[in-house]
């Protein structure tokens, strides 16, 4: 008699083990009633306050530097990590040389003749001159001359052909001196300009894919871990992430609440957080509350005990950065009280909702 007496008391204390585990692993525990209502507990993980941001190259190659180590506090633009980028900056310097090679082209023809010889064509054009004003004022004595029957007709003829041919020497080099002046032509100028922005465009480029060989931190924050090492190579995919940055902004918890306890809490209120081993709790306030329900499986000890339950997603503000790390587990109690003081905050979580939308969630 003794001996089933033991027998039935032990399976009455398995029992209620096994529902004790299961009502942990519901992502709430039961509720402490009172004369405050009542707290609602709950397991959370912290979590830093924005996305964790997953770092990684849209290029292949080996990294040759790593100047980060976990831990390390960046800033905005900070260089992280760097792949071997010989290629590219040998072809930078094939840019900038063709760059500087059209500039000066171009400068080139805008600045016209050289001038030495311009001055040289200006003097040959003012000789030129000063000589057909002689050949004018001697044709013109010698036309009197010939009227006064002075001189034979040859001599004014010879007259009349020296000054028409020094006039004619004269608009030749003043000819000559305009086309100096004037040597670029509008199509040089294009051409030589389109050549200009051609070795720009280069330089841009050769600029361009030497910055996808440097992976540097969009946002301040901590690196928190570094997936690959100087001298590893890796592939052009973004599924290969080589940096963990997690942004600044402080921390929060991540809470699951089973959705029989979700009209207890409500955004704005108290909460409790404390990690096993450090006996001084966190305050914070609920931030926000998943206005949708999503489907959580949860196992016991024996696999016949699998079930499905819902949870509703809350995110706590912590009031300050616990010296915990990141995606520790953490025990949260929600203050009840507050939350039905702040009663028009709740969201949706607590109404029905669609089956059609569930979301299945496993925790982080």
């Amino acid at each position: 008699m003794n001996r089933k007496l033991r027998v039935i008391r032990t399976g009455i204390l398995t029992i209620l083990l096994l529902l004790a585990v299961s009502c942990r692993r519901s992502g709430s525990k039961v509720e402490t009633v009172g004369a405050a209502a009542a707290s609602v507990h709950a397991t959370g993980y912290l979590e830093p306050r924005g996305d964790l941001r997953r770092l990684a190259f849209d290029v292949q190659g080996v990294i040759s530097q790593l100047p980060c180590e976990i831990g390390d506090e960046v800033r905005e633009g900070d260089v992280l990590a760097v792949l071997d980028d010989e290629v590219e900056k040998a072809e930078l310097a094939v840019a900038r040389t063709r760059l500087a090679a059209f500039e000066a082209e171009e400068a080139q023809i805008l600045s016209g003749a050289h001038p030495d010889e311009i001055r040289a064509t200006s003097a040959l054009r003012d000789a030129a001159d000063f000589e057909s004003r002689y050949r004018e004022s001697e044709r013109a004595r010698l036309e009197g001359l010939f009227n006064a029957r002075a001189v034979p007709q040859t001599a004014r003829d010879r007259a009349v052909y020296d000054a028409d041919a020094t006039r004619a020497k004269l608009d030749e080099a003043t000819a000559a001196l305009a086309r100096l002046k004037n040597q670029v032509r509008q199509e040089d100028r294009a051409l030589a300009h389109a050549k200009v922005e051609d070795g720009q465009s280069a330089v841009a480029a050769a600029l361009a894919r030497l910055a996808r060989k440097t992976l540097k931190a969009p946002v301040a924050g901590t690196v928190v871990e570094i997936f690959r090492r100087q001298g590893e190579g890796i592939s052009a995919s973004l599924d290969e992430p080589v940096i963990l940055l997690s942004p600044q902004g402080g921390m929060e918890v991540r809470v699951e609440v089973n959705q029989r306890f979700i009209t207890r809490i409500a955004r704005g209120a108290d909460v409790s957080v404390s990690l096993p081993g450090d006996p001084v709790p966190r305050r914070g306030t609920v931030r926000t509350i998943k206005p949708i329900a999503g489907k959580k499986t949860v196992f016991a000890r024996q696999a016949t005990e699998r079930m499905d339950v819902q949870i509703v997603e809350a995110r706590i503000a912590l009031l300050e950065t616990p010296p915990w790390p990141i995606g520790i587990e953490v025990e949260v109690t929600i203050d009840a009280g507050t939350a039905a003081a702040s009663s028009s905050d709740l969201t949706a979580g607590a109404q029905p909702v669609s089956p059609a939308p569930h979301l299945g969630t496993t925790p982080r």
